[in-house]
């Protein structure tokens, strides 16, 4: 079901609907104003509690607008929704009289400032949400202030709400776990639990899975080992279980089959949390609260970020949102970059070379060097030299530039051993002069061969992808000039050797060339980097603040699109199509144009663009072919999309690839104006990976060096056709 933000007026007044609703949503990690609406309702099954709880929440909320807190922040919910569970914990404890809406007041602004505070310290120093920690040390503080005042009436009016809805014909596991979801807003009813419940299955049925194993991991441990039933069926602790496998099972964390099992061990280590703090929370007359489900997720998330970012259990590197949408753009990212740990280096020479010893190769490349490549330049009659070859500098790799192939740190240089007579080597010196990068963790990538003189680097610089550091040389073992490259686990020359792969580079090839998003090139394979094309770089040159007016023509009607390049606060750019409000996220490299995702209709001329515009590699060579697999679930209707949905954390069942093509320059007219432009094909196929027909969508998009976007056209599979024409509102230049 869709989000309805867009609805929500801005200004002050939206601002305060949308922090109100969204702090409603925040305690399921939900990111909707509509299921705060539904949570909220929750809430009000007994009206009194449920005007506390709102009371709180808008304590909260104003603090936050008091003490200027970023707007975003405030507008996500992320300070009132401590707030809203401080007056919803009281609320249930306390008759809402006037000394207990005094502290009820106090202790929810209170949690705005104790948010601050765990912002910093969790946050910005550990790199960890603070989650409901701000309520829990509040209401604890208040509770225990509690105790030594004589004007609060302790109330059982919430516990009697509701009582009907208590005899409905709910088998008594089901009924304790609907409780259990209730109570996660303090709700001791079995009405607020159903409305919770419904509310999650309609915003996302991941989480309430995940809601599920995690209560079901947590009671069976509690039960296993002796536990109180009463302990979880009246004190209403199972929410402390639900949460925690929610935000490790795909919150915080990517969730596949993995991470539910993770997130089940997890909310049963939450179970023996929960009895241990009611064994030192009891003797004060104190209840739990959130303390298991805080304490279990912040120790969770601590220890696999001191891990590291790879494994089978792996930690979003992103703002999180729903567990669906977190799930996609994960696939979607890892479906062109896998995040499997393997290295990958760019090509660290400009033009077309050659391998002429691969991995495992026949000549050095074994034992511990087995992962090498060697390279070098042949000319058109496959020989590497001009003349008789009996000089260094016959060969056409000679004295060639010699790029950085990665972003790092230098942490070796080797220079002054002399290039080798052609047909000796020197096994003294064997890796000759040379230049090792250090990558990441104990990961170096060392170019060896070079040209004794020609090192632009020391030790302790800083160096950038396709940045010159030296020449092609044939010191050390080196019988003819060429590069040596290999990813090695440490600094010294001649270090052990990891598999590692080449990334974006052309394969040229007698049938034309074709662009390889990644891999190890086999021996023999000419291949070169991404050659620049200056209409298309010009073409896709979306800086921040750029706007286009479209002439969109779908479905028999004509509209008018305004699209305006803008980036957010979180870095990301992206075209927004007004006034539809449609955005298309992308990214641009020095070698590709890259479409990221899309919100809005699919039948605007913006999704038109995202079809067309999946990938693009700036490349200069109009034979150039290459695939890509753009974001699957932008190409599958809603009945498909909730199944891949649901199948998702453990296997994908669609496939979505596309494949590009450019054309020959084409001369078009737009408004009575010539111009050359550059015509990029592409086609996109949807189908089952069981196999049977598949969907197919076609799209070109003519590109102006000036202008941008001229024209561009979408075929679809329902045989809707999409034409956009770019208003020109001056002429271009020359």
């Amino acid at each position: 079901m869709p989000d309805n933000e867009s609805s929500i007026p801005r200004g002050m007044p939206g601002l305060w609907i949308e922090a109100l609703l969204r702090a409603y949503a925040q305690p399921l990690f939900a990111h909707s104003s509509w299921a705060g609406a539904v949570f909220a309702a929750a809430t009000f099954v007994e009206p009194r509690q449920g005007f506390i709880g709102l009371t709180g929440c808008i304590a909260a909320t104003a603090t936050a607008l008091l003490l200027q807190a970023p707007r975003d922040a405030i507008r996500r919910g992320e300070y009132g929704f401590n707030g809203l569970l401080v007056g919803l914990a009281l609320g249930l404890m306390y008759k809402p009289d006037l000394p207990a809406m005094a502290i009820l007041v106090l202790a929810a602004s209170g949690s705005t400032l104790v948010a601050f505070a765990c912002r910093g310290f969790l946050g910005d120093h550990l790199g960890l949400p603070f989650l409901s920690v701000p309520f829990v040390l509040v209401t604890l503080s208040a509770l225990l202030a509690a105790k030594g005042f004589s004007n609060l009436e302790i109330t059982l009016g919430p516990m009697l709400a509701a009582r009907w809805a208590d005899s409905l014909p709910v088998p008594a596991y089901i009924s304790t776990f609907l409780r259990s979801l209730g109570a996660v807003f303090f709700q001791v009813n079995l009405l607020s639990g159903i409305i919770v419940f419904l509310g999650l299955l309609f915003y996302s049925p991941l989480t309430l899975l995940l809601a599920i194993v995690g209560y079901s991991a947590g009671n069976g441990l509690y039960s296993l080992v002796g536990g109180p039933v009463t302990d979880i069926s009246r004190s209403y602790l199972g929410f402390n279980f639900l949460l925690t496998s929610i935000a490790l099972g795909g919150v915080w964390v990517v969730m596949s089959w993995r991470s539910i099992i993770f997130a089940a061990f997890a909310a049963a280590g939450a179970a023996l949390l929960t009895a241990a703090c009611r064994a030192c929370l009891s003797p004060l007359d104190l209840p739990v609260l959130a303390a298991p489900f805080n304490i279990a997720v912040l120790v969770s998330l601590y220890s696999l970020k001191l891990k590291g970012g790879t494994g089978a259990v792996r930690p979003v590197d992103f703002a999180p949102g729903r567990v669906e949408d977190n799930l996609r753009a994960v696939n979607a990212r890892t479906a062109r970059v896998p995040a499997d740990g393997v290295p990958r280096i760019e090509l660290p020479v400009r033009g077309t070379w050659t391998v002429t010893q691969g991995f495992d190769g026949k000549i050095t490349h074994k034992g511990q060097w087995r992962h090498g490549l060697d390279l070098e330049v042949m000319d058109a009659s496959g020989k590497p030299y001009s003349g008789n070859g009996l000089h260094v500098e016959d060969y056409h790799a000679y004295n060639l530039p010699i790029l950085s192939p990665v972003d790092g740190v230098v942490s070796a240089v080797k220079d002054g051993v002399p290039d080798n007579p052609v047909g000796e080597i020197n096994t003294e010196q064997n890796w000759g002069n040379l230049v090792t990068i250090w990558l990441y963790g104990d990961l170096h990538v060392t170019l060896c061969h070079l040209r004794a003189g020609s090192i632009k680097v020391k030790p302790g610089d800083r160096v950038r992808r396709g940045q010159g550091i030296a020449s092609c040389g044939s010191s050390g073992r080196s019988p003819q000039p060429h590069l040596h490259v290999q990813v090695q686990h440490s600094a010294t020359a001649g270090g052990t050797t990891t598999y590692f792969e080449v990334a974006e580079w052309v394969k040229v090839t007698p049938d034309g060339p074709e662009l390889i998003p990644r891999g190890v090139p086999e021996e023999g394979t000419a291949l070169r980097r991404i050659d620049t094309n200056d209409i298309l770089k010009g073409g896709l040159d979306l800086a921040t603040g750029r706007t286009f007016k479209f002439k969109v023509r779908s479905a028999g009607s004509e509209t008018v699109e305004e699209w305006c390049v803008e980036t957010d606060l979180l870095g990301r750019t992206f075209l927004e199509s007004r006034p539809l409000g449609d955005r298309l996220y992308f990214s641009i490299t020095s070698d590709s144009f890259w479409s990221l995702s899309f919100e809005g209709s699919r039948h605007s001329g913006l999704y038109a663009l995202f079809v067309a515009a999946t990938k693009i590699p700036l490349d200069r060579d109009p034979a150039l072919t290459w695939k890509d697999r753009p974001a699957t679930s932008l190409f599958l209707g809603p009945m498909a999309r909730i199944f891949r949905d649901m199948a998702l954390p453990f296997t994908d069942p669609f496939r979505v690839e596309a494949h590009g093509s450019f054309g020959p320059l084409e001369r078009i007219e737009i408004a009575g104006l010539s111009m050359d432009v550059m015509p990029v094909h592409v086609e996109v196929t949807s189908r089952l990976r069981l196999g049977g027909r598949g969907k197919t969508w076609k799209a070109v998009l003519h590109l102006d060096k000036t202008l941008g976007p001229a024209r561009l056209s979408l075929d679809s599979p329902s045989g809707q056709k999409t034409m956009v024409e770019q208003i020109l509102t001056e002429e271009p230049e020359n």
